[in-house]
């Protein structure tokens, strides 16, 4: 048996309409067609196997399994030995011979089975036509929807393929920037110790730097005092130095002291001076024979039991000097004596 195909007519075979149309013909020519009562049941019953058939023809078209259609086949089959059957079975015996020919009233003529039968094949063939025009759209319907489908499926797996790829080169990506923060963390741990180290060696530097900023300034104040008490010791050791003897006045409470004078220079050994007030200092004071006849010797903020002694140096003023002062005068000195005296004295000789 030829394999059916999609689309393809369907139709009863010809032994199989031929013995379809052989139930309803009649039996004797001879006589009067005689209709049992069973004839519309085999014609209904052939309708019903060719309607079956044209089914089963119309299931075949439907499927493209191999073994689909063996079984469809298989079943096409045993609607032929159904029919067959069928047949056999509405068949009627044939009549008695009668003796004599009873005249029968006259009767209408009876529709003949074939004319059913060729009108419910064409209206069966109609109703196939229509099945396979439905099939046919159905199928290009079909076709469509899976043309559609597998190109959607395309588009889907490509952009499957390029997540696939955007994703695996984002996590290589992410690869990199976590080896790249891995080693920023690294290299920033090893920068903290440093910095810490580093740190302690600033507070170490800075401590030292202090250290040395001190002993700069007690060397400073050691060479100062140096350059002092050898300055005090070349006016001690001068011929020509000379001593003013220094008095107390009512503003000087006790005070005491003396000076020595000598190359251009004057050592000024004072004692408990009163307490100065915020903002004043003490100015000392040299009185000449000539113009000018009052020049400072310059300021000082000593005072009390421990005043250590003062070097004052003047170059050129320094001559002429018959009396010294030292007065009270705001921070900076003044141009003139302008506060009260605490001590006083005139040279001799």
């Amino acid at each position: 048996m030829a394999q059916l195909q999609l689309g393809d007519e369907v139709k009863p075979t010809a032994a199989l309409r031929q013995r379809i149309l052989s139930i309803a013909e009649p039996q004797s020519s001879g006589l009067r067609p005689l209709v049992p009562r069973w004839s519309w049941a085999s014609i209904a019953a052939g309708v019903a196997v060719v309607l079956g058939t044209a089914a089963l023809g119309w299931q075949l078209s439907m499927f493209r399994s191999s073994a689909e259609v063996q079984s469809l086949r298989t079943a096409l089959s045993s609607k032929d030995r159904e029919i067959e059957q069928l047949a056999s079975a509405a068949r009627p015996a044939p009549p008695p011979q009668a003796t004599e020919r009873v005249p029968s009233p006259p009767q209408a003529s009876p529709v003949q089975p074939t004319a059913i039968l060729s009108a419910s094949y064409e209206a069966l063939s109609r109703k196939l036509q229509e099945v396979e025009r439905a099939n046919a759209t159905a199928v290009r319907d079909l076709a469509e929807q899976r043309a559609k489908l597998n190109l959607a499926e395309t588009e889907l797996t490509e952009k499957n393929k390029l997540l696939a790829t955007a994703i695996q080169a984002q996590r290589a990506e992410e690869g990199k920037q976590t080896a790249a923060l891995e080693s920023i963390r690294k290299q920033t741990d090893d920068l903290n110790r440093r910095g810490s180290e580093a740190a302690k060696y600033l507070a170490r530097i800075r401590v030292l730097e202090a250290e040395v900023s001190t002993y700069r300034n007690v060397i400073e104040l050691q060479q100062q005092s140096l350059k002092e008490q050898l300055r005090l010791a070349s006016i001690l050791g001068s011929p020509s130095v000379g001593l003013v003897a220094l008095n107390t006045t009512q503003s000087g409470k006790g005070a005491k002291g003396f000076a020595l004078i000598a190359n251009g220079s004057i050592a000024l050994f004072a004692s408990n001076l009163p307490q100065l007030g915020p903002g004043r200092q003490y100015q000392l004071w040299l009185m000449r024979e000539r113009n000018p006849g009052i020049v400072s010797a310059g300021v000082f903020s000593t005072w009390g039991k421990d005043s250590p002694a003062l070097l004052f140096t003047n170059g050129n003023l320094m001559s002429g000097i018959k009396a010294l002062a030292i007065t009270e005068e705001p921070a900076g000195g003044s141009r003139l004596p302008t506060g009260n005296k605490v001590l006083i004295g005139t040279r001799k000789g």
